[in-house]
């Protein structure tokens, strides 16, 4: 019998992608405004490489910031203005980080759809959302959408001893919805984190591939679309029957 649903946050609940863009195109609106010398393009582009944390070989000092998100992305955004001759301050700098965040919090959302039916399938299952990341990052995000409200735990990889795919934190949520694996679905995009990482634990998964039209043999199912898992877990549940 189906007892619980974890799911992944992002890009699997809720549209990161789109609060991201919206967060970029400020941020380059600004930077073109205030450093006309700066090729805005390229700026906004190594930008999101940093913020994935692409670029620790070029700058291996952005390794000691990795305890201290805010400050990390601030000291990223003054070595980028270098890149193009420009000295960026500190203060600027900050100043460029909070429209970022700022913005990427204002367009933050749940996809169309989701927390409806999230309303609904919670009075049959329990959730826990499992989610990676620095609390930096994700606690704003889980903040804006008022997540609390809408599932019963919420696991950030940042606070934990390891993050997704490890065992631990899928046997942490396992132990926090009082189920076994098997009573278990995990939806999620990543199917390195995700899919991979339910497995080792033997729980059953759906694969948002995001339109890759890919298929694992890791996952139970996959789907194109993030409004595509609700039907799947029906058809989970009654696979039960």
């Amino acid at each position: 019998m189906l007892k619980a649903i974890f799911f992944d946050m992002d890009e699997t609940l809720c549209d990161t992608n789109h609060s991201n863009l919206k967060a970029i195109e400020a941020l380059k609106k600004r930077i073109e405004n205030d450093y006309p010398r700066i090729d805005s393009n390229a700026f906004v582009q190594r930008y999101a490489d940093g913020f994935y944390k692409k670029l620790h070989d070029e700058y291996p000092e952005l390794i000691e910031l990795l305890g201290n998100e805010l400050q990390y992305r601030t000291h990223l955004i003054a070595l980028l203005g270098k890149e193009q001759s420009i000295v960026i301050s500190e203060d600027r700098a900050l100043d460029l980080q909070v429209l970022f965040d700022t913005t990427r919090m204002h367009h933050f959302d749940f996809f169309d759809g989701v927390k409806q039916q999230l309303i609904e399938l919670r009075k049959h299952y329990t959730f826990v959302v499992i989610t990676n990341g620095p609390t930096f990052s994700q606690y704003p995000k889980l903040k804006a959408v008022e997540m609390s409200k809408y599932v019963d735990h919420i696991l950030v990889g940042g606070d934990e001893p390891e993050e997704k795919p490890a065992e631990s934190i899928f046997k942490k949520a396992l132990s926090l919805a009082k189920v076994e694996a098997h009573e278990v679905l995990h939806i999620g995009d990543s199917h390195e984190c995700d899919i991979v990482g339910a497995a080792e634990v033997n729980i059953p998964s759906v694969w948002i591939s995001h339109q890759s039209f890919e298929h694992s043999p890791l996952a139970a199912y996959t789907v194109n679309f993030p409004s595509q898992m609700f039907a799947v877990i029906k058809q989970h549940s009654q696979s039960f029957y």
